[in-house]
């Protein structure tokens, strides 16, 4: 079985000079932004964005989850192996790494 891990934070954002709480602007700000499938690019080959944002039942209570994706190319420029040692190569993979949130 493969494991993860998992980190736990306690946070309390706010928005506006009235700093209202995450919770009260969460159907007409929080959510709006997370499923408005903005992608954000931050080189030619490297572009974040959110997927599968949802509010679930997480036992008894209401949670927002969702994927933050970092979609990439990863850069191979060399490759060892015990019959020819180091070699150089230019070969390119896709990659998708991704954190799972749940906000309570």
């Amino acid at each position: 079985m493969e494991q993860k891990q998992m980190y736990i934070g306690d946070l309390n954002t706010v928005f506006g000079k009235e700093e209202e709480p995450l919770l009260r602007r969460l159907d007409d700000i929080v959510v709006p932004a997370l499923t408005s499938n903005i992608i954000i690019t931050s080189s030619e080959k490297t572009k974040y964005f959110f997927d599968d944002v949802a509010i679930r039942k997480v036992g008894e209570e209401l949670a927002l989850s969702g994927l933050l994706i970092k979609d990439t190319i990863l850069e191979v420029k060399s490759e060892y192996s015990e019959e020819k040692g180091l070699k150089k190569t230019d070969k390119h993979f896709p990659s998708s790494q991704y954190s799972l949130f749940i906000v309570f």
